[in-house]
């Protein structure tokens, strides 16, 4: 069976054959561990499942260490890049250049599909940036743009509307891709909570996610959100308004037993892996044993995509990320 039908099985909610994972670690960790291993036979034995590409948005290099974003706002780079002065520092659209989605769809959309057409064997799947709330908070500003859910209802409104309206036309194009699944990054957690109040991501963020997501399922397609942190308050909405899966179950922010147990049989869980914990600072044996416990628990009945919650950072010992691929690839 090929790798792409394992993950289909696991969307389905059936039992798979084989679970599906995904592993992500910095460069200069695989690295290490190709010199532990003395070569690249590891990364030979595992299987790759998933394929994703994103929409090309355009960026301009500004100097060595920021660049200029499709929207106006300026970003330091990095491994981490921060948002540096966002496209509006005003509660006002009427300065703000949206990029054209068909003069960048006809430049890029042969490219993707030649990438694509390279890996019939895997889930393919295509995201298109920042979320709404993300995009929104790089268009106005991180606090501005709250301050602007609470204290601004008519300009938020005015400013998430435009946001939907573009990003449904950027869906629009991924539609026509030979895909599985449409992914939307749109961060609402952080550790011990929502970002926002659910009151405030029910008024600006639901009903908008709702519409892209019946766009993508009226076109046969699955819908991945990513969101980092807790989502607990609202994870019967984020069931009820379709998502199909969700990404990354962190773990020291919400409790993915409880997660599975709460809606496992509804949306497909992937992540779960306790990457700013255990990972790093655990013992390789413990390692094991916590993945172990999470494709026993998670993976039973389907609807679970192994994996760490995060990317594994080129801190980690050596040996905690080898342990860490066998315990995602069930190598134990």
């Amino acid at each position: 069976m090929l790798p792409r039908n394992h993950v289909i099985e696991a969307f389905r909610h059936t039992q798979p054959a084989v679970l599906p994972y995904q592993w992500d670690m910095r460069p200069a960790l695989r690295d290490a561990i190709d010199t532990h291993l003395e070569g690249t036979c590891w990364r030979d034995s595992l299987t790759v499942f998933m394929h994703g590409t994103d929409f090309p948005l355009p960026h301009e290099t500004q100097s060595d260490d920021t660049y200029l974003d499709a929207y106006g706002a300026v970003w330091q780079s990095g491994t981490i890049q921060h948002l540096v002065q966002p496209a509006l520092s005003e509660p006002s659209l009427q300065e703000l250049v949206w990029p054209d989605i068909d003069v960048i769809w006809s430049q890029h959309a042969d490219g993707m599909r030649h990438q694509l057409a390279e890996h019939p064997e895997r889930y393919r799947m295509a995201g298109l940036g920042a979320g709404l709330f993300e995009r929104a908070w790089a268009i106005r500003g991180f606090a501005e743009v709250l301050m602007d859910m609470a204290a601004d209802p008519t300009f938020a409104t005015s400013l998430f509307d435009a946001i939907f309206e573009h990003q449904s036309q950027i869906v629009a194009k991924l539609l026509t891709l030979d895909l599985d699944a449409i992914w939307f990054s749109d961060d609402w957690g952080q550790q011990r909570g929502m970002i926002m109040s659910p009151t405030l991501w029910r008024q600006y963020i639901k009903p908008r996610k709702a519409r892209l997501i019946e766009q993508v399922h009226r076109a046969g397609m699955k819908a991945i959100v990513h969101s980092c942190g807790s989502v607990t308050e609202i994870l019967s909405e984020i069931v009820e308004i379709g998502v199909d899966c969700l990404h990354p179950i962190q773990p020291e922010a919400m409790d993915p037993f409880a997660v599975k147990q709460a809606c496992g049989k509804d949306i497909v869980l992937w992540g779960g892996g306790p990457s700013q914990s255990l990972i790093p600072f655990g013992t390789p044996d413990e390692i094991r044993e916590r993945f172990r416990r999470l494709r026993a628990v998670l993976g039973e009945g389907g609807g679970y995509i192994c994996a760490p919650a995060k990317t594994i950072t080129a801190e980690t010992p050596v040996a905690n990320a080898i342990a860490t691929v066998e315990g995602v690839a069930g190598q134990l």
